[in-house]
């Protein structure tokens, strides 16, 4: 699969993957994109997620073999962050992308929350003078507004364990996200911002180059820790599944998970979602 074959959602358009490429900024894959990198690129689609088990459940009907690829949308009309929110994603605004990786021998899909989120506040960090940080688990702020976060779904497809890495990240705003105070977009946030595909070409570019570490890593949740906006006693309300808890901050363990110490005792808790 490559970026010139013709999909589902870009067929719907008239177009092959190579001309929404082209249409997102009119960039050859070569000139800025990670050597070796299947890449498909799409003028719209509803999600890049949601597209990518389509093309995955198609190549499992079709008895063919899984290839790791990259999904690039220049829009999404259904775009959905954590716990299913919808994400805004207008045309030209924003990088959509999904990571579609088999996961190597050796490595657990426990890795890619850390990873994933790390690899891109520090990607954004050297390009907005060290002011991007996390929000458990996966959002990125810069100065205390959200610019982006990260979607992973773990899926099987025969014997071959798949990740689907989904991050969004604000180029500019527009549209809804106008109106939202706790959003920011890159160029906001910079003087003499990168065009979007050099900035969409070198976020990704970040989350390859810690993709090529996957494996165990003793540091990898203190480096995790680097990057986190939290504070030791800063007060919380985490909801995790139907379950509203308050706290203070405590730290992390090393598979990442919030450790809060509350009322009742210190609870280290796997997923969730920070209330402001």
């Amino acid at each position: 699969m490559d970026g010139s074959e013709r999909n589902p959602d870009a067929a719907a358009s008239g177009l092959t993957g190579a001309e929404a490429l082209a249409l997102f900024g009119g960039f050859r894959a070569g000139e800025v994109w990670p050597a070796g990198l299947n890449l498909l690129a799409v003028s719209r689609t509803d999600s890049t997620n949601s597209l990518a088990r389509r093309l995955l459940a198609r190549l499992e009907e079709e008895g063919e073999p899984v290839s790791d690829f990259l999904l690039l949308a220049c829009e999404q009309t259904e775009g959905r962050g954590r716990g299913g929110r919808r994400w805004e994603s207008p045309a030209g605004a924003g990088v959509y992308v999904t990571r579609v990786l088999r996961l190597p021998p050796g490595a657990a899909a426990v890795e890619l929350p850390l990873r994933v989120p790390v690899a891109l506040c520090a990607g954004l960090d050297e390009l907005l003078g060290g002011r991007c940080r996390i929000k458990w688990p996966n959002d990125l702020l810069v100065s205390g507004r959200k610019l982006g976060g990260v979607l992973i779904e773990v899926l099987r497809c025969g014997e071959e364990e798949i990740a689907l890495i989904g991050f969004g990240l604000n180029y500019r705003l527009a549209g809804a996200a106008c109106n939202l105070p706790a959003a920011t977009s890159f160029t906001a946030e910079v003087d003499q911002p990168l065009p979007l595909p050099a900035f969409a070409a070198r976020m990704v570019t970040a989350v390859e180059s810690e993709l090529a570490r996957l494996g165990p890593e003793p540091g990898l949740a203190a480096r995790f820790r680097r990057w986190l906006v939290h504070a030791p006693g800063d007060e919380m309300r985490v909801r995790s599944g139907d379950e509203l808890i308050h706290g203070r901050f405590v730290g992390l363990d090393d598979w990442g998970h919030l450790r809060l110490a509350t009322a009742a005792g210190e609870l280290a808790i796997a997923t969730g979602e920070i209330l402001e």
